[in-house]
């Protein structure tokens, strides 16, 4: 199998077992039809997303960082004025998306702390069992994860070889 191939089977396990599997245990242990009102969460099922989302921010994070990185290091290295202009406009939009996303960051614990508040400490007791499996969803995609980066960095060199 190529290391394209590989990279790519690692990634969607890696998301699948690490985002995938952990909101799948979510919905189903704490998701339920009540009644004609619609679908339902309980307290634990909002602290699990909860934590779930402040783990994709961590991820999201960490990809913005690389994404802006290279964006400057493209800039240090273009030589026509049409490139500089080109990759100044993108690293001015990707500063604003970040303005953004700072503030939606600085509003995210009151969200939170309101939603707990709101709902108290119900069913606190269940939330055991449901985060065993959660971690083990994430410790399955974690090891997809470390498994693809030797992949990743071989894909990469042999790109940059191949310039």
């Amino acid at each position: 199998m190529s290391d394209k191939v590989k990279y790519i089977l690692y990634s969607v396990c890696d998301f699948g077992f690490t985002f995938g599997g952990t909101a799948a245990v979510i919905i189903y242990n704490y998701v339920s039809a009540e009644n004609t009102l619609g679908f339902k969460i309980s307290f634990t099922g909002i602290v699990l997303i909860v934590a779930l989302l402040l783990t994709a921010k961590a991820a999201f994070e960490k990809s913005y960082r690389r994404k802006y990185d290279s964006l400057l290091q493209q800039l240090a290295e273009a030589t026509r004025e049409e490139d500089k202009s080109a990759l100044s406009e993108e690293i001015n939009k990707h500063k604003t998306k970040n303005y953004v996303y700072q503030r939606l960051m600085i509003l995210l614990p009151f969200v939170i702390l309101y939603a707990v508040c709101w709902l108290g400490a119900i069913s606190l007791n269940q939330l055991k069992g449901c985060i065993g499996l959660i971690l083990l969803s994430l410790s399955v995609g974690s090891v997809f994860n470390v498994v693809k980066k030797p992949v990743a960095e071989r894909l990469s060199l042999a790109k940059i070889i191949s310039k």
